[in-house]
């Protein structure tokens, strides 16, 4: 009897395939959210057929990326909802927004400090991941 057993480990190419999808849905989670959430899920997946293997620290990677940029996003939007909430309830006291600038200076620096913490962490992420796939394509782990 020969043996006709078919290992059920994914060979490396196949990992190098399924790595460069994770960067390419990431890359395109800035014009929807769901590419990232299927890209963070893919490498959740794969991480354990990837072990031993270069690919196995550009699934990790791809997963720290996801959950850094989820508390980002998270972070940012408590800052631009407490802006808005806050500005939306002064106005409706009636007062002009000079003296509701006044009444709660914090309000003024939340806008800026959201876009500039979205700024940095766009970069941030874009690095992340085009450097990641440039490893990927390169046969170089993360």
């Amino acid at each position: 009897m020969s043996d006709t057993s078919v290992s059920t480990r994914p060979v490396e190419s196949d990992l190098r395939l399924v790595a460069t999808l994770v960067y390419g849905l990431y890359l395109l989670a800035p014009f929807n959210g769901i590419t990232a959430l299927v890209g963070v899920v893919i490498a959740y997946v794969k991480r354990s057929d990837a072990r031993g293997t270069i690919y196995e620290s550009h699934f990790s990677n791809a997963i720290m990326v996801f959950w850094v940029s989820f508390v980002a996003c998270i972070l940012t939007m408590a800052l631009i909802l407490q802006t808005v909430f806050g500005m939306i309830a002064l106005h409706d006291t009636g007062e002009s927004m000079h003296e509701v600038i006044r009444s709660m200076p914090w309000l003024v620096p939340t806008i800026p400090g959201a876009m500039l913490l979205g700024a940095v962490f766009s970069v941030w992420l874009f690095y992340r991941v085009v450097r990641g796939l440039i490893h990927v394509l390169e046969n170089k782990p993360y």
